[in-house]
């Protein structure tokens, strides 16, 4: 579900956590009503899961580093050759210290 949610625009994750907390309020006060036996731990989970995912999107270090970086042929082909350039620089520079 935090993967889904993360990936909510910021309108629709707005909607989504006006509507689940007026349904756990809901709850809580069907159950101080008396209508229904157990809706207060319910209507308080809702409430601490919407805390929870908003602050797993917006305070909680992102640390999703992908293990397959994708970079274009033309940037990898341009480190390789700096990469080679570097070396015959550095082979240069010892020879001529020698």
């Amino acid at each position: 579900m935090k993967d889904w949610f993360n990936s909510l625009n910021t309108f629709n994750m707005i909607l989504i956590c006006f509507a689940a907390n007026i349904l756990g309020g809901l709850f809580i006060y069907l159950r101080l009503e008396g209508m229904i036996p157990i809706g207060a731990s319910i209507g308080i989970i809702i409430f601490f899961e919407t805390i929870f995912l908003l602050y797993n999107r917006y305070f909680s270090v992102n640390n999703t580093v992908s293990k397959n970086p994708k970079i274009s042929e033309e940037v990898a082909q341009a480190m390789a050759d700096k990469i080679i350039k570097d070396a015959e620089e550095h082979r240069r520079n010892r020879e001529e210290e020698e």
